[in-house]
């Protein structure tokens, strides 16, 4: 790399929770060690019928600093997919 040589520890952690065949939450968190920031990813997926799908996703990134976790993004986004078929 142009900067030079650097090591990285990444932490990552990961849960799926699927309580029928069409609904499932899914959660990932990382840490790394070089930028001190924590992201938090959660999603849930809902599947109206084969090919159309209903998605939640909430995004977090948390920033490690003074002994505390400081927010810096937040993001939620609602999508739909649908398949037509013809």
């Amino acid at each position: 790399l142009p900067g030079g040589r650097f090591d990285v520890s990444i932490f990552s952690a990961g849960f799926r929770v699927t309580p029928t065949p069409d609904f499932s939450w899914t959660t990932n968190i990382q840490h790394d060690n070089v930028s001190d920031e924590l992201g938090i990813n959660s999603r849930i997926r809902y599947i109206i019928t084969p090919g159309n799908n209903l998605f939640f996703v909430f995004n977090k990134a948390l920033e490690y600093n003074d002994d505390r976790f400081r927010s810096l993004a937040t993001e939620t986004v609602a999508k739909a997919g649908l398949t037509f078929r013809f």
